[in-house]
């Protein structure tokens, strides 16, 4: 997925028009990059986990990248950094109860993520 596609997503999940949100659209790749750096610990979870190399460094994106592909696992860009976005969206509303929302869809999303890596004590969680 690219950085506009996620952005997409975050407004399709809102029921929000992106031609009606253009202010928020011009914030998205710095909130995005935020995003990617607060995930990128799980990323690489989820990569070693799958015997992958992990990434050794941060994505960033700005407008003018927004429209090429995000390297991070399939799950993180279709659940994670869509409700990420939604949260900074209703955040910036001012909607204390949308933004409550979207942070506990956000969160329960990273921790879906988490589900099945091997954890450092040795026990793996398999719910």
């Amino acid at each position: 997925m690219t950085g506009n596609e996620v952005l997409k997503l975050a407004y399709d999940l809102m029921s929000e028009e992106e031609s009606s949100n253009t202010e928020f659209t011009g914030y998205a790749p710095g909130i995005l990059t935020v995003l990617l750096a607060e995930t990128f610990p799980l990323n690489n979870g989820l990569r070693e986990s799958r015997g992958l190399a992990p990434m050794e460094e941060m994505p960033t994106v700005t407008a003018e990248t927004m429209d090429r592909e995000l390297t991070y696992e399939p799950e993180v860009q279709r659940t994670v950094l869509p409700y990420g976005l939604c949260e900074k969206y209703a955040d910036g509303d001012g909607d204390s109860v949308k933004t409550g929302y979207y942070n506990s869809l956000y969160t329960n999303a990273c921790n879906a993520c988490l589900r099945g890596i091997p954890q450092e004590d040795g026990v793996v969680d398999v719910y």
